[in-house]
């Protein structure tokens, strides 16, 4: 699932704390992993427990 990113980087699902269409996450056993989509460049941004919500400085600013 998580090697379909590359070749599919909009088939995660937006991440629903955030709103925004270019950052995505997948969900692996009990893990969200959050990255960015910037043009060609994927990024992965984040690694958290799946039971956790992101924000207060879990994804950078510079996104």
């Amino acid at each position: 699932m998580v090697k379909s990113i590359p070749q599919f980087p909009k088939s995660g699902r937006m991440v629903p704390e955030y709103g925004d269409e270019d950052l995505r996450e997948k969900i692996y056993e009990n893990y969200r992993i959050v990255y960015s989509i910037k043009g060609e460049l994927i990024e992965v941004v984040a690694i958290c427990h799946g039971s956790r919500l992101l924000g207060n400085g879990s994804i950078p600013d510079f996104l």
